[in-house]
């Protein structure tokens, strides 16, 4: 997958003063005729970037969870995700990142132009979020921050959002990956196993279950058996 950065935020106020919701948000930089536009990237084009220029995914994680407003009574958080590039990274690495052995060391993020970077890039973020939720302006309690770097150190990677959706990965390069592997009792699933986000995620689960319970080719195509259908089945007859 991509390299991101991810900007979280504490609010003050709830889903419901805010007027928050639990849909997921994707603000995408175009031009006059709505044509997708990216700048060139190099090393500090993040210098030169403003708000609209941006590749934004943002969410309201405890808008989508009913129990929040009772954990944390008043409060609010978001989650915005955004595109950026490796090159923006590669003055602060250490070495290559397949050289690298303690995630820990990956890069300077104690460097003064590293800092720089972050602040920028998360005040023409912010600038963006506020001119979409002009109601959340002052209501930031809390905001951090975390790059590329960020992610290899927790994650050993920089883009720990799974397989890169290549043509490749779609042509047939991973044809040999099956849900039962060759190791007795070790099954396979998430969303590198079929596609990604929640519906992916939800089919792959199903055919991992599907292997697990040893639904064959004689059970879907001839008798019209699969998982959920088994389910709904089970549901009809329990009310008998």
């Amino acid at each position: 997958s991509a390299p991101f950065a991810t900007i979280f935020i504490g609010l003050n106020g709830t889903a419901e003063e805010l007027k928050l919701t639990g849909s997921n948000m994707w603000v995408h930089p175009v031009d006059e005729n709505y044509e997708f536009t990216w700048k060139p990237i190099t090393e500090d084009s993040w210098k030169d970037l403003k708000p609209d220029d941006f590749f934004l995914f943002i969410g309201f994680p405890s808008a989508k969870d009913p129990t929040f407003s009772n954990r944390f009574p008043g409060k609010s958080t978001c989650e915005i995700i955004m595109s950026c590039p490796m090159e923006w990274m590669s003055p602060f690495l250490t070495a290559d990142l397949k050289e690298i052995v303690n995630p820990e060391d990956v890069g300077r993020q104690n460097d003064e132009l590293y800092h720089i970077m972050k602040e920028q890039l998360q005040s023409q973020i912010m600038n963006k979020f506020y001119e979409i939720f002009p109601q959340c302006k002052d209501r930031v309690e809390f905001i951090d921050m975390g790059t590329p770097l960020t992610n290899f150190r927790f994650y050993a990677r920089p883009d720990p959002y799974g397989l890169e959706h290549s043509p490749a990965r779609f042509g047939g390069e991973l044809n040999n990956i099956r849900y039962k592997t060759n190791i007795e009792n070790l099954f396979l699933t998430g969303q590198d196993m079929a596609s990604c986000g929640l519906l992916g995620v939800t089919i792959s689960a199903i055919l991992t279950t599907h292997a697990v319970l040893g639904y064959g080719l004689i059970d879907l195509l001839l008798c019209k058996r699969n998982l959920p259908r088994d389910l709904l089945q089970i549901r009809e007859h329990s009310k008998l």
